[in-house]
């Protein structure tokens, strides 16, 4: 294929996340466009737009040491998270980060149970995640405005005249999906982009890679339950129903997810709670000074009304089961 002239026969392009100005740019001509909306009835996705998810962030400066610090206190923070959602995927649970975020985690925090570790620019077409129900995608992809000017140029052999403003950061519109099920399109901070082809170049590296790992699901062909976070300010072709807590959660965890991210078992009452998990809470006061933050109401009484969370409930998307257990000295098991 010669830039300008494309194939001498029909062509056919099949892509998920095709942008079909990059196309006619490559091709020489405006293709037909054919689109076809698969149905994903079980899928739901979460996104929490209020932190980009940046290598800078999970990552920090190379000259920023405190910067590096508190990335590498993030990097712990979101696997701790990872690990409390995955126990509700028991089928499976795929991350998704910059490929320089996975190697660390790989290195400070290694395998987590039940969690498979994955970086962009290398899921495309792959089917080995299509029986998981969960996946958390962290950060995205990121063209710098100069490497997005050097795209358009080598698509239109046109010099951009301001190549250090292809795109800025500014309003956008999110499609969202509302609590009746209905669609709406809300306003909130992104990669604002003026022109036609530089926005077409940023979402097929941007937002493109997201839907593409939520792609690895396989949404189209389940009937179970499928749920994929997306914790980036990336704007995707696809509703999402927003959570602006996500972020907030793997900042500040609360006494249940600590336990879940710690041995999987959470109990409701902050007494017991310090005694499983004394590197979390030394003392009873310090369980009950974080049950109180967290405005829990603890359950310590001697009748067998305490809970604690073993896995998930197949049956309900994200879904704690509960069991009551006796908290005498006799007989502690669930009942």
């Amino acid at each position: 294929m010669t830039q300008g002239r494309g194939y001498d026969c029909p062509t056919l392009l099949l892509d998920a996340t095709a942008e079909p100005l990059i196309t006619e740019r490559l091709f020489g001509r405006a293709p037909k466009v054919f689109t076809i909306k698969a149905a994903e009835p079980t899928l739901d996705v979460v996104q929490d737009p209020s932190k980009s998810g940046s290598k800078t962030k999970l990552l920090g400066l190379k000259k920023d040491v405190e910067g590096q610090k508190t990335a590498m206190r993030w990097r712990a923070k979101i696997a701790a998270w990872v690990k409390s959602v995955a126990a509700h995927h028991p089928e499976g649970f795929l991350l998704v980060v910059n490929k320089a975020v996975e190697v660390k985690l790989t290195d400070e925090i290694g395998p987590i149970d039940g969690v498979t570790f994955a970086h962009f620019n290398n899921l495309r077409g792959r089917n080995d995640f299509e029986a998981y129900t969960g996946i958390a995608v962290v950060g995205r992809t990121q063209p710098s405005p100069q490497n997005v000017a050097r795209i358009c140029q080598a698509l239109t052999a046109e010099v951009i005249p301001d190549p250090d403003n292809t795109y800025t950061r500014g309003e956008v519109e999110r499609l969202v999906m509302l609590a009746d099920g209905s669609h709406a399109m809300a306003a909130g901070s992104g990669h604002s982009v003026a022109d036609a082809l530089p926005a077409a170049v940023v979402r097929a590296i941007l937002g493109a890679e997201i839907e593409q790992a939520i792609g690895r699901l396989r949404a189209v062909n389940r009937a179970e339950p499928l749920t994929a976070y997306v914790l980036s300010d990336a704007v995707l072709q696809r509703p999402v129903r927003l959570d602006q807590t996500l972020w907030t959660q793997i900042k500040s965890p609360g006494p249940i997810a600590r336990q879940l991210a710690e041995g999987g078992v959470a109990f409701g009452s902050p007494t017991h709670a310090a005694k499983a998990y004394p590197t979390l809470w030394p003392t009873v006061n310090a369980a009950n000074l974080a049950w109180a933050d967290a405005k829990l109401i603890a359950t310590d009484c001697p009748k067998p009304s305490k809970y604690l969370s073993l896995g998930s409930d197949s049956q309900s998307r994200n879904e704690i089961r509960t069991f009551a257990y006796h908290g005498g000295a006799k007989r502690t098991s669930p009942r």
